[in-house]
């Protein structure tokens, strides 16, 4: 059929009046309201939208797909245009305010707008996106660089991490091996004893990291407002964590070897650094 007409959006309406009880009409009004991702596959969006109809219909006693479509389409119409249809459908602000609040709505939405992002891109990536570039753009997206900060928090913990488990393999059996596992396998304060005290790490990196673990706790823990710098700062940490091992070739405190980051494999732009860990 999709063959035939080309494009989902016809076949959809095709399916709708042949089996009303499984399929509904994709349309721009819908597809706003569900904020249906795009994808490169029609069939593959027009089957998750069916998907997204069918929970809707269960949690709201909506036996038929086509009934879900045609109340999200009424919906969407009354929202679009309360102040022209005030007068035949004054609970219009009350249906937005419903829209709004309810729980798998909100879930739906939510997924279909990450999928595209999620599928294509690493936390680390989506946190860096999050980061406006120019500080005139930071008042209307305050809130997405708190969650960059967030995020880049907990993906610096995690690179850091797994700079400790490869150097817990590449030094097995040795006292610094076994200082670095005891460390490691701890429930609290495993990243600060790590960075600042535990890998050997250059003093610049190991200043930098201190710097990233401070701003890293505001940010996941004390849930404080981390300014434009500082979330600049955290994930400029979290890439050097991500893109340098740390590698010991000979003699150091903990019984380890000097202390030595390998070079990157390719270079990113640097961030910017926080001046004295200060925001």
């Amino acid at each position: 059929m999709l063959k035939v007409f080309r494009h989902i959006e016809p076949v959809s309406v095709v399916l709708r009046f042949l089996a009303p009880d499984r399929f509904g009409i994709l349309s721009p009004p819908v597809e706003k309201l569900l904020e249906v991702s795009p994808s490169s596959s029609p069939t593959e969006k027009y089957l998750r939208y069916i998907e997204d109809l069918q929970r809707i219909g269960h949690e709201h006693s909506l036996k038929r797909v086509a009934d879900v479509d045609m109340a999200i389409w009424t919906l969407q119409q009354v929202m679009d245009h309360s102040d022209r249809l005030s007068k035949v459908a004054p609970e219009g602000e009350e249906w937005r305010r419903a829209y709004e609040n309810d729980p798998l709505l909100r879930e739906i939405r939510v997924r279909n707008l990450t999928r595209s992002l999620f599928c294509n891109m690493e936390l680390a990536d989506v946190a860096e996106a999050l980061v406006p570039q120019y500080l005139h753009d930071l008042p209307d997206s305050n809130e997405l660089l708190q969650l960059a900060g967030q995020l880049a928090g907990i993906e610096f913990e995690r690179a850091v991490m797994e700079v400790a488990r490869q150097t817990i393999v590449r030094h097995k059996g040795t006292p610094y091996a076994d200082e670095v596992s005891r460390v490691y396998n701890k429930r609290r304060d495993r990243l600060w004893l790590m960075v600042n005290d535990t890998l050997n790490l250059p003093t610049d990196v190991r200043e930098n990291w201190k710097c990233a673990v401070q701003f890293r706790n505001k940010a996941v823990h004390d849930l404080r407002r981390l300014e434009h710098p500082a979330v600049k700062a955290l994930l400029q940490s979290m890439r050097d964590a991500e893109e340098h091992g740390a590698t010991q070739p000979d003699g150091s405190a903990h019984g380890g070897p000097t202390p030595v980051v390998a070079s990157a494999p390719t270079k990113r732009p640097k961030l910017g650094r926080a001046n004295g860990c200060k925001q």
